[in-house]
């Protein structure tokens, strides 16, 4: 009787899932699956550890700790910009730098009689595919920003 209930589970606890992954994007998958792991994880560790199993309930909480490194690294990674700037520290552009309008005009992908919409336009569809928020970098955003500053000022003189 007890594995006829534990079946059961099983089988509910499947179909939850299929559901619950059918409705995700790939991102929300990992993330879910990730934690999940670590919640059984931790679950094992305190029963080995409660029925007297140290060795293995020291080698199951190394396990957890290295399967959290790698999501404490990524976001120790994307808390820094692609340009090895941190957030927030002010960028010091050398004249180099300083994007012209030839250069502007090729990240947004426009043709030289461009016009202010034209400029906003592309920007818009561009920034809706690369913005931070949708997974996008910080780096190639302020290139874009850069860029329709850049190309918008041309209008303003």
């Amino acid at each position: 009787m007890p594995y006829l209930i534990l079946v059961f589970g099983v089988i509910a606890a499947v179909f939850a899932a299929y559901h619950l992954f059918t409705k995700l994007s790939p991102q929300q998958i990992k993330y879910v699956l990730r934690y999940t792991f670590i919640l059984i994880i931790g679950v094992a560790l305190i029963f080995l550890a409660l029925t007297g199993r140290v060795v293995p309930a020291v080698i199951l909480g190394i396990v957890a700790i290295l399967s959290l490194y790698p999501f404490t690294y990524k976001r120790k990674k994307n808390a820094e910009d692609t340009d090895g700037r941190a957030e927030g520290q002010v960028n010091q552009k050398s004249h180099e730098d300083i994007m012209g309008q030839e250069e502007a005009r090729e990240i947004l992908g426009l043709d030289e009689g461009y016009t202010k919409t034209d400029v906003k336009n592309a920007y818009k569809r561009l920034m809706q595919k690369i913005h931070p928020d949708h997974d996008g970098s910080a780096g190639l955003a302020r290139k874009l920003n850069e860029a329709c500053d850049t190309l918008l000022k041309h209008f303003d003189d």
